[in-house]
Order: C-alpha cells, then sequence, then structure tokens
C-alpha cells in the first residue's frame, strides 16, 4: 500500500492536483465505517487544534489512534491519498507515522501569494500576515524535503497544473507507482494582469527574507517544464499605464454596480418590510377573526341553554296547564255534584217534613166556653 500526502499553501491549487491524482488512479480516503462525518478532513482540523494547544510536536496518542483507525479503513486500497493544507504543520509527524506516506509539496510564488490577495473580493488579508504565512509554510516545506528527499518531492503549483503529465510521470519515477498519464489534460490559465504582477513584484521587494527564501525554493524545486514560475519581469510602462487605466473604467462601472445593487437591496428591503407588515396585518385580523368566532360560539352556546331552558319552561307551562284543566273540570264536576247534594238534601228536608207532619196526632179542638 503506498499513501500520497498533497499538502501546500493553497487550497485550491491543492484541490486541482488532487485531481490531475484522482484521475490517474489515486483513490480517495475513505472515512470511518460506521462513524459519521470521522475523515481526514475532520481529523486534520481537531488535530491542528489539539497540537495549537500545546508545545509537542504531535498532537497526542488520541489523534494518533484515530490516524491508525483511518489507515486501517483504507489499508485494502493499493494507491490512495489526500489533499490537505493543514498537512504543512503535521509532516513530521505523518513522516514518522507511516513509512509508506510519500509526500507532494506544492509550492507558490510571492507574487502568486500576493496576486491570489489582490484578487479577494472579500475584506483584503493584510500583507504583511500573507507573506509571514507564505513564509512560514513554504519554509515548513523546504526544510521537511531537504529532511526527506527520497519521500518527498517539491514541485511548483502551476507547474502540476500546467503539466499533469510531467507531473505523473515523475511521481512514478521517483516511487514506482502506475498513476495513469495518457488522458491527463493541462489546465489554461488566464494570464495574470500587468497592474497585479507590478504590484506583487514591487510589495514582494521590501521583504528580504521572503526575496531569500523565494531562492532557495528555486535551487531545491522539482522542475516539471523548461519555464519556471517567474518572481519578476520587466514592466512595461505604457501597458502598465493601461492596465491602470482599465482598472479605474473597471472601479467605475464597479461603483455603479454596486449604487444599481444598493438601490435594488433597497427596494428589496422595503419590499421585505411591507410583506412584514402586511403579514402582521393579516396575522392580525386572522387573530381578531379567531376572537370573533370564539365569541360568536360563545354567544351560540348561551343561546342553545337559553332554548333548552326556554323549551323545558313551555314544557312546563305547558303541563301545569293541562293541570289547571283537570282541576277546573274536577272543580266543575264537585260543583255539580254539590248541587245534585244540594238538591237531594232539599228534597230530603221536604220528605223529613212531610213524614213529621204525618206522623204527629191531630189535637181535638178545644171546646169553647
Amino acid at each position: 500500500m503506498t499513501t500520497l500526502c498533497l499538502t501546500g499553501g493553497s487550497p485550491a491549487r491543492l484541490e486541482a492536483a488532487a485531481g490531475i491524482l484522482h484521475c490517474a488512479g489515486m483513490a480517495r480516503p475513505a472515512p470511518l465505517a460506521g462513524e459519521a462525518g470521522i475523515d481526514l478532513a475532520h481529523w486534520h482540523q481537531h488535530a491542528c487544534e489539539a497540537l495549537g494547544q500545546t508545545e509537542e510536536a504531535t498532537p497526542g496518542r488520541l489523534w494518533e489512534r484515530l490516524a491508525a483507525d483511518l489507515f486501517l479503513a483504507n489499508a485494502d486500497t493499493p494507491l490512495w491519498g489526500w489533499a490537505e493544507a493543514r498537512s504543512v504543520a503535521l509532516l513530521e509527524f505523518w513522516a514518522g507515522f507511516e513509512a509508506s506516506i510519500r509526500f507532494v509539496l506544492l509550492c507558490e510564488t510571492p507574487r502568486q501569494a500576493l496576486g491570489n490577495i489582490l484578487r479577494q473580493n472579500a475584506a483584503m488579508e493584510p500583507v504583511e500576515a500573507a507573506l509571514l504565512q507564505w513564509q512560514e509554510t513554504h519554509e515548513a516545506l523546504l526544510r521537511f524535503h531537504l529532511r526527506h528527499p527520497r519521500r518527498s518531492l517539491l514541485v511548483w503549483a502551476e507547474d502540476a497544473e500546467r503539466a499533469p503529465c510531467e507531473l505523473l510521470q515523475t511521481i512514478n519515477s521517483c516511487w514506482s507507482l502506475q498513476l495513469a498519464d495518457e488522458t491527463a489534460t493541462p489546465a489554461v490559465t488566464p494570464p495574470t494582469p500587468l497592474l497585479e504582477t507590478y504590484l506583487a513584484d514591487r510589495i514582494a521587494e521590501h521583504s528580504p527574507q521572503v526575496e531569500i527564501l523565494a531562492r532557495e525554493l528555486q535551487a531545491s524545486i522539482g522542475m516539471l517544464t523548461e519555464d519556471p514560475p517567474a518572481d519578476s519581469m520587466v514592466i512595461d510602462g505604457d501597458a502598465l499605464i493601461e492596465g491602470y487605466r482599465r482598472l479605474c473604467d473597471r472601479s467605475g462601472e464597479e461603483q455603479r454596480i454596486a449604487v444599481a445593487q444598493d438601490q435594488r437591496d433597497a427596494e428589496a428591503k422595503a419590499r421585505t418590510e411591507a410583506e412584514t407588515q402586511a403579514a402582521a396585518r393579516l396575522k392580525q385580523a386572522a387573530e381578531e377573526n379567531e376572537l370573533l368566532l370564539l365569541q360568536l360560539h360563545q354567544v351560540q352556546e348561551e343561546l342553545e341553554n337559553y332554548f333548552l331552558k326556554h323549551q323545558e319552561i313551555e314544557e312546563k307551562n305547558t303541563a301545569l296547564g293541562k293541570q289547571m284543566d283537570a282541576l277546573g273540570q274536577a272543580k266543575a264536576a264537585l260543583e255539580q255534584e254539590k248541587s245534585a247534594l244540594a238538591g237531594r238534601q232539599g228534597e230530603l228536608e221536604r220528605q223529613v217534613a212531610d213524614l213529621a207532619r204525618h206522623a204527629m196526632p191531630r189535637q181535638k179542638p178545644r171546646p169553647r166556653r
């Protein structure tokens, strides 16, 4: 099993070089089985954080054991590798960790590093910090290559993109590999703007240490093409002025675009605020409707209760009316019976009177004196 570690200062160039090697037969590293997100990128992120918290040269046993697990996950792959800018800080660790690892060290010139800053659209990184970062990275690459010349290949990253076949052939020759170089196609890189080149050269002139390191790299680096990346050039004044004018024109156009964009952003913001207010009003109306509906349900429930009570009262009144009618009929019947009884009583009294008259003896009339 052979493992390739691609590292350098530019993640974009590392990705381009890794694409060349993956197309030629280098497998991508497999993550840990059953461990979501645990791969070499995750390992480098946390291992570098652990390395920054200690003065040791290695990140620690925990990360060493995890690295061993990652290598075991790729043990059945004859040729695999990774591209990671953070590997620069861990070169000695990887060299001592596994003897089968080979290192492809991709370098940039100071001009290229400064050009990357000039092309940034976001807030520009301070030039001093960028040059210091370039110096520390390339000192580490050069120092490691001089210590391990048989295990490392020091090349210009731009050469690797312009001459991918030569890169693959050099790797095959150095380490007896069989990377396919038939289908590799050179990358088409646009020419560097003249004004950018001039500014990068003038900035680099004020850092002697950077100039010295650039010459040391030039002396030690493996050349893939006959034309190395130039780090200085003769500038034509007329061409430089013309480039400056074009830059001013483009700057004015960018300002107009920025103003138009600000207007569009303001209009979008106004629309968003209007939509937010409309949504708030709709929400308020919905809440009011919901409250009214709740009140309506309460009134409906109260009306239903009132109707039920009214119906119950009506039923009771109807029952009372029936009872009153029954009482009236009973009273009329009693009155009739009373009248009948009164009639019978009168009849009985007459009969009694008659009987009394018949039963009383008749008195003889007294004689007259």
